[in-house]
């Protein structure tokens, strides 16, 4: 193996580290936190957009970004990245999951008034509950959101799939309720997540074998 091949592989794994951390940096900048107050959400990762609460519109999430536009004239849009463990809530510094932040905004955007806002914000500071109640023992409507996310699950492949997973167990505990660990583990083993699990296996072992010089 020539040395001059060596480094060109040490220089691109070293060029895709310093990109990987200077993404992540960015994205757990306090600056992305998302701040809900009773009067307006603000958000974004470079450059924050505040909106009131009157004036949000649609608000929908894409590839772990949540996403919202306004309901005027002067339309303004927002993207705010999720990593898998969520984002602080700056009015409560508490990670939550991205299921979970879209449930407190469209219940914020819906309250009517700034009272009830105080109300919904006071029961978000709350900690997460430490017992998990069985999915059989919920309410009729917290288990018809709860088939709703395990089926959503099945309409991602890959690397989305696996996110998909470590959100839902993540809303679950968030909201006291039982993760079906098995049923969700199932979701992951499909037969496109096995192959590239192995092609990333084989890819690795190739890597460190040119890397310690083993291949020629």
């Amino acid at each position: 193996m020539l040395p001059q091949h060596k480094g060109a592989i040490l220089l691109m794994i070293g060029f895709a580290l310093v990109f990987i951390m200077g993404e992540a940096l960015v994205k757990s900048s306090p600056s992305t936190r998302i701040t809900m107050t009773r009067r307006f959400l603000s958000g974004g990762t470079l450059r924050r957009k505040t909106i009131a609460w009157e004036k949000l519109g649609a608000i929908w999430s894409d590839e772990g970004t949540i996403k919202w536009k306004s309901n005027d004239a002067q339309s303004i849009s927002c993207q705010i990245p999720w990593h898998e463990t969520g984002w602080v809530c700056a009015h409560n510094g508490r990670p939550v999951s991205l299921a979970l932040a879209m449930d407190w905004i469209e219940a914020l955007r819906d309250a009517q008034s700034e009272v009830e806002r105080d109300k919904l914000l006071r029961k978000f500071r709350k900690v997460a509950p430490k017992t998990f109640t069985p999915l059989n023992k919920l309410s009729t409507t917290d288990q018809a959101k709860a088939d709703e996310l395990l089926r959503g699950i099945k309409n991602f492949q890959g690397a989305e799939r696996s996110r998909r997973v470590s959100e839902t167990i993540q809303l679950f505990r968030e909201k006291g309720w039982a993760p079906p660990k098995a049923k969700l583990l199932m979701n992951l083993l499909t037969p496109s997540t096995v192959i590239r699990c192995g092609l990333l296996v084989a890819i690795g072992v190739i890597i460190i074998s040119i890397l310690l010089g083993k291949v020629n």
